[in-house]
C-alpha cells in the first residue's frame, strides 16, 4: 500500500510539470495579455481556469516532494531529504496561497471594473500584477526565494547521494524545483519541462529498484 502511494506521489511530479507548462505557455501566447484596462474589461473566466490549473500543478509538486522524502527516508541522504521536504512544502504552500489570491481576486476586480468602479479596481489590479508589486509582498518573496534555494539544493543532494536514481536526476530535479518555484515566464517553462523528464525517470528508477 505504501509503495503504491509512493509511486502515485512520484507520478505527480511529471503531472505537475505538464500542468504548469500548459498554464505558462497559455500566458505566453497571449491569454490575458494587454494593458490593465483591456484585461479588466475582458472576461476573466479563462484566466481563472488557467490559474486553478496552475495551482493544481503546484499541489502535484507538493505531493511529489513528499513522495521523494518517503523514498529517501531510509537512505543515507535522509537528512538532506528531511530539509528538502520541509522547505519544499513551505515554498509550495506559499505559492499556492499567493496564486489562489490572484486566481480569485482578478475576476472579482474585473467585475468591479465593469460595474463602473474603474479607478479603484485598476489601482488594486496594478498592485497585484507583475512589475508593480506592493512593497508588502517583499518579505514573502525573500522568504520564499531563500526557502526555494535551500530546498532545491537539499532535494538535489538527497537524490544525488541516495544511490536509488542516476546522479544527473538529482541535479536536474534541484534545478527544476528552483525554476518552478520562481513562477516566472520562460524559466518556469524550463523548470516544468525538467519536472516532466525527471519525474518520468524517477518512476522508471523506482520500478527497477522495487
Amino acid at each position: 500500500m505504501n509503495m503504491n502511494l509512493t509511486r502515485l506521489g512520484l507520478f505527480a511530479i511529471p503531472v505537475a510539470g505538464v500542468l504548469t507548462l500548459l498554464s505558462w505557455l497559455a500566458l505566453l501566447v497571449g491569454v490575458g495579455s494587454g494593458n490593465s484596462d483591456q484585461q479588466l474589461a475582458g472576461d476573466q473566466s479563462l484566466n481563472e481556469i488557467l490559474g486553478l490549473v496552475y495551482i493544481i500543478g503546484l499541489l502535484c509538486l507538493l505531493f511529489g516532494v513528499l513522495a521523494i522524502y518517503s523514498v529517501l527516508s531510509a537512505e543515507p541522504a535522509r537528512n538532506w531529504a528531511v530539509v528538502g521536504m520541509i522547505l519544499g512544502v513551505t515554498v509550495v504552500a506559499l505559492l499556492v496561497g499567493f496564486w489562489m489570491i490572484l486566481a480569485l481576486v482578478d475576476p472579482v476586480l474585473s467585475d468591479v471594473y465593469r460595474s463602473g468602479h474603474k479607478d479603484g479596481a485598476k489601482q488594486a489590479f496594478d498592485l497585484l500584477s507583475g512589475g508593480s508589486w506592493s512593497g508588502r509582498m517583499t518579505p514573502i518573496f525573500i522568504v520564499g526565494g531563500l526557502c526555494a534555494l535551500v530546498a532545491s539544493i537539499s532535494l538535489g543532494v538527497a537524490l544525488w547521494r541516495s544511490g536509488r536514481f542516476a546522479k544527473w536526476i538529482g541535479a536536474a530535479f534541484g534545478v527544476a524545483f528552483l525554476l518552478s518555484a520562481l513562477s516566472s515566464p520562460v524559466v518556469t517553462i524550463v523548470g516544468a519541462a525538467l519536472l516532466i523528464v525527471t519525474g518520468i525517470m524517477m518512476l522508471r528508477g523506482r520500478q527497477q529498484n522495487g
